[in-house]
């Protein structure tokens, strides 16, 4: 038999991180969302003008351009949803993965993977590639909003893949 993280099964490991990544995902979501939708209106038009277009959208027209072809951006729309969706399913794996080996308990664990996340892929990957504005020009409210979409994301997917994966063996 084929193991996955955990000593479980692959497809039982991937079928977990998969679950763990997309109830993550919504989290990130919903708490981006609620926070976007309490922004002071000055804040969202600095934003609007950093990043005119949806990161995953011009990411894949980008990646579209590099074969010398156009994309239609309903197109753009379907296919960066499928790599969000990729992302976090692999994020929520990758969470499944470190669990035995990072310290703390599935709460702090979840917390410092979404910390993680969100700098990689909103301070740095994001900026570097050219998907989103400077990160010096953003406000810090929003830097703040993507940190906590980030934050929710971990401790949701740890709290997922604790319930289906059971506890780390020792104390938690």
């Amino acid at each position: 038999m084929i193991t996955g993280t955990e000593g479980i099964d692959l497809a039982k490991s991937l079928a977990i991180g998969a679950a763990a990544g997309l109830a993550g995902s919504t989290a990130l979501y919903r708490t981006s969302v609620l926070i976007y939708d309490r922004t002071p209106e000055r804040i969202r038009d600095i934003e609007d003008e950093l990043e005119p277009q949806q990161p995953f959208v011009l990411a894949t027209k980008k990646a579209v351009a590099l074969t010398r072809r156009n994309v239609s951006q309903k197109r753009a729309e379907q296919v960066s949803g499928v790599a969000t969706k990729a992302i976090s399913i692999a994020a929520g794996t990758t969470l499944l993965g470190l669990r035995r080996v990072w310290p703390g308990n599935w709460f702090t664990q979840g917390l410092a993977f979404g910390t993680l996340f969100w700098a990689v892929n909103d301070e740095t990957v994001g900026p570097l590639a050219g998907l989103v504005g400077d990160n010096r020009a953003y406000p810090a409210a929003s830097h703040l909003r993507g940190l906590a979409a980030h934050a929710a994301f971990g401790v949701v997917a740890a709290a997922v893949i604790r319930a289906l994966a059971g506890p780390v063996a020792g104390p938690e």
